[in-house]
């Protein structure tokens, strides 16, 4: 396992789902520090639902595959417990009561974009918010801007937003904030996990 010392500094997580035909769904949890060095790496093995199953769970089946058997298994797996960890997809905001993460933010858009252009481009390999569903009574969810992103904190959110955005301000000194999500769909290539049916597979970092 990983052991920095005393000096550890705040911990960051980057947890998202990759779907890839034909092999199904695949999850990668990746743990870094204020500096972008990585310090655990977990991914899944292909997870592909039924026909059965897309029935009977219906609107369900997000929460329910993505967030707690995915994003649950992974945060569950891992060693370290991240101050914040960063998702792109809403479905993995449903992590399941059990586990203890104590905040999850929902990477949203960039303002990264041609002038004259109104549009907000999408973050490379991540959701797009403007197509999720709307919240409960179509309360707005609480956002900010860190850079030129920008972060929304989810329905079932508990996390102080001033708090978080002091926390990503002091990563984005050193981190473009959506990198490492691009990391993790390397990884997981890297890993072999679109090949294989092998079990949950995990890096630490020296």
């Amino acid at each position: 396992m990983t052991s920095l010392g005393q000096s550890r500094s705040h911990e960051y997580g980057y947890l998202t789902v990759l779907e890839h035909a034909p092999y199904g769904l695949l999850g990668g949890y990746l743990i870094i520090d204020d500096r972008g060095r990585p310090l655990e790496f977990h991914c899944t093995a292909p997870v592909q639902p039924s026909r059965a199953e897309e029935i009977l769970y219906g609107a369900t089946l997000g929460p329910c595959l993505v967030g707690e058997q995915i994003g649950g298994g992974l945060i569950a797996a891992a060693r370290l417990k991240p101050q914040v960890v960063l998702i792109d997809q809403l479905d993995l905001s449903f992590l399941g009561p059990q586990h203890a993460v104590e905040t999850v933010l929902l990477v949203a858009s960039t303002d990264r974009g041609s002038a004259g252009d109104g549009a907000e481009p999408g973050l490379g390999g991540m959701g797009d918010l403007s197509c999720l569903p709307p919240t409960a009574g179509n309360t707005p969810r609480d956002s900010f801007q860190v850079d030129q992103y920008r972060f929304e904190l989810p329905p079932n959110g508990v996390g102080d937003q001033n708090v978080l955005s002091r926390m990503l301000e002091s990563l984005s000194q050193r981190v473009d904030l959506a990198e490492p999500f691009e990391r993790i769909h390397l990884a997981i290539r890297e890993a072999g996990a679109m090949g294989g049916r092998d079990d949950q597979k995990s890096v630490d970092a020296a």
